[in-house]
């Protein structure tokens, strides 16, 4: 391969959206790594490792089956390709982490002592307040991505919706369930942006190992032996998303979640 995959992608994007949307778009992308390091460390880590799972008596889950950094060792990418994947695979297993743990701790139904509670609220509390801060700052570049690349919204109104429809956490206290769809809703709304990004500069699938977790949207991805075809159809359709490019270019009508 002589041109480098991420020079290649970056190409036909800038021929379908132009090259001042394209800078934008991917510069903005690169912004919002300080807000997976904040879930990683502060949720997954912190809250729910060293915390919830003990008090809840709540079950394991291993990192290495989620963040699966694997893609910088496919053969034919250059150095900032490598970059580029290992943002990509990076952000998604930490949010597919993120979304387990959430999940964990809906479905439990241990009791715990009065005394548990108190601590589990003083501890929850400020970090929800940190964590939905981090959130809005992170909706900043998150404007510009979608506007610049002609991705689309998540519907925050058709999450809230399916979660309520759905009973989820609805057998904890009022305030533990609200609190708990409160970062379900935000798990949903970050698959949703990384599911664009990704089907739009990444789509690469990861190197097939037994007992790994991967976003669903891996299975439309292209295996990494065949990457020129994953510059023919980003160069055809601007993504390997259903949920095809709003503006410039695009084919047919996009689809919504």
């Amino acid at each position: 391969m002589n041109e480098s995959v991420t020079i290649s992608i970056f190409k036909t994007h800038i021929n379908r959206l132009g090259i001042i949307r394209v800078v934008i778009g991917s510069f903005f992308m690169y912004t919002t790594f300080p807000l997976f390091l904040m879930i990683h460390i502060t949720i997954t880590i912190i809250c729910y490792k060293l915390f919830l799972q003990p008090l809840l008596s709540l079950p394991y889950l291993n990192p290495k089956k989620y963040i699966v950094l694997d893609r910088f060792n496919v053969d034919g990418l250059g150095w900032f390709d490598r970059l580029n994947c290992l943002f990509c695979d990076y952000a998604n297993g930490v949010t597919l982490l993120f979304h387990e743990e959430i999940d964990q701790v809906a479905n439990s139904t241990k009791k715990i002592s009065f005394l548990k509670k108190v601590f589990i609220i003083i501890l929850i509390i400020p970090l929800t307040l940190f964590f939905v801060l981090g959130m809005l700052i992170g909706s900043i570049p998150t404007k510009f991505i979608v506007s610049a690349l002609g991705f689309h919204r998540a519907s925050v109104r058709r999450i809230k919706q399916e979660i309520i429809e759905n009973n989820y956490a609805s057998q904890h206290p009022p305030l533990a369930w609200k609190i708990i769809r409160l970062y379900k809703i935000n798990a949903k709304i970050l698959f949703y942006n990384l599911e664009q990004i990704e089907s739009a500069w990444c789509p690469i699938k990861h190197l097939e190992r037994e007992g790994r977790v991967f976003p669903v949207q891996h299975t439309n991805f292209i295996d990494s032996t065949n990457l020129d075809r994953v510059k023919e159809i980003l160069k055809e359709r601007g993504t390997l998303s259903k949920k095809l490019p709003k503006i410039q270019g695009s084919k047919g009508d996009s689809e919504q979640n």
